[in-house]
């Protein structure tokens, strides 16, 4: 372990005690988990998601006070991350030296993806994988996924031109709101009033929200199914059991495989679209001008292709129009997004695997499973 490696340990296993102790967050020297799709792995994990597959959760339940036993196994527990994620990155660091990028613009792609996955991208300096994004770009030129993917990952920190990045997106995505969300970012994190307000009437004029979710999951789920998990770095009984609670059976390899490249979908695939902060209402009241491009914006947004994209479209348009007419349209259409979240917490049903949601898309897959219930449009008196 490098000296960098070593300090990372140290932080987080002091940080996974003093959390436990400030939080209250371990019980009986175990984590606590909840049944929640789609959410982040939790931080105490070290960004293992093979040793926290069952703990795709964003909440907490309250637990005892811990004790220093509690505390020293979550500890240790901080340290077996920490050999399980050294153990996935292995994997994923001989897959990405193994896949030739010149073969096809799906290996550039796989290769990039599995760059993004190796947490603080160990064992991958900086400037080959941004020399990678580079050489992508100019050979496959009209890929779209490899094209969103490496404006993400691009960065001017690591010598990558991420104004090119993005410029070329653009080119091959004008009508995606989602393309110029990325332009609004790099504009807000610069100062760039004059850049964000171009790149928001670009996000104005566009037709649609195109989050390209699913992408990670199809591309890196038959890659991790490959790997050969060490006994100690295996889900144990409880975490399996989470995960059927979600399947509705026990899970396999394969399963386990599609959580972990479901958890890196929502990590790495998904966009936070913080830039859409410039349209709330103070910081439309400080620029009144914007005012009708964010509220364009935000409506293609509420119709967005992720739960995210569309939470955060309502959650700036609504307080943004309240009281104009359509307003209580769009309170119902809010209505049926809160519906669609409530189902997304529930186990999945026979016949549908997370492969389902990948290729189907989020809000899609959940709309089809309401309406095989017979839940759509909600219930009246679900408000």
């Amino acid at each position: 372990m490098t000296a960098q490696g070593l300090r990372r340990f140290i932080l987080l296993v002091l940080a996974a005690a003093l959390l436990a102790l400030l939080l209250g967050r371990v019980q009986d020297g175990k984590p606590q988990a909840s049944h929640s799709v789609g959410a982040q792995v939790p931080a105490d994990s070290g960004g293992d998601v093979d040793g926290a597959v069952a703990h795709e959760a964003t909440a907490t339940a309250r637990v005892r006070s811990p004790t220093l036993q509690a505390v020293l196994a979550q500890a240790s527990e901080v340290a077996l991350d920490m050999r399980c994620l050294a153990e996935r990155n292995r994997h994923l660091l001989a897959l990405y030296r193994d896949t030739d990028p010149r073969r096809s613009p799906g290996d550039a792609l796989d290769r990039l993806l599995a760059a993004q996955a190796i947490l603080a991208a160990d064992g991958i300096p900086a400037s080959e994988l941004t020399a990678s994004i580079v050489d992508a770009r100019q050979r496959w030129p009209d890929d779209v996924e490899l094209a969103w993917h490496s404006a993400a990952a691009c960065r001017d920190k690591d010598g990558c031109d991420q104004q090119a990045a993005i410029a070329h997106l653009l080119r091959l995505e004008p009508d995606n709101a989602a393309a110029w969300a990325m332009a609004m970012t790099r504009a807000q994190r610069r100062d760039d009033v004059a850049g964000y307000e171009r790149a928001l009437q670009g996000a104005a004029q566009s037709d649609h929200v195109d989050s390209h979710f699913g992408t990670v999951f199809i591309r890196l789920a038959p890659l991790l199914a490959r790997r050969r998990t060490s006994k100690e770095c295996t889900p144990s009984a409880g975490g399996l059991a989470d995960a059927g609670y979600l399947l509705g059976h026990a899970p396999g390899r394969d399963d386990i495989a599609a959580f972990e490249a479901m958890a890196l979908e929502m990590a790495i695939g998904l966009p936070a679209y913080q830039s859409l902060q410039g349209c709330s209402t103070e910081s439309v009241a400080a620029f009144p001008h914007r005012r009708q491009a964010c509220v364009a914006t935000l409506t293609l947004f509420t119709q967005g292709d992720t739960l995210l994209a569309r939470g955060i479209g309502f959650g700036y348009l609504l307080p943004l129009v309240r009281g104009e007419p359509g307003s209580e349209r769009l309170r119902e259409q809010y209505r049926r997004h809160r519906w669609l979240m409530r189902l997304a917490s529930e186990p999945l049903p026979p016949g549908v695997g997370l492969e389902t949601i990948a290729f189907l898309g989020e809000v899609e897959s959940l709309r089809q499973r309401a309406i095989a219930a017979g839940q759509w449009p909600p219930p009246a008196d679900f408000d």
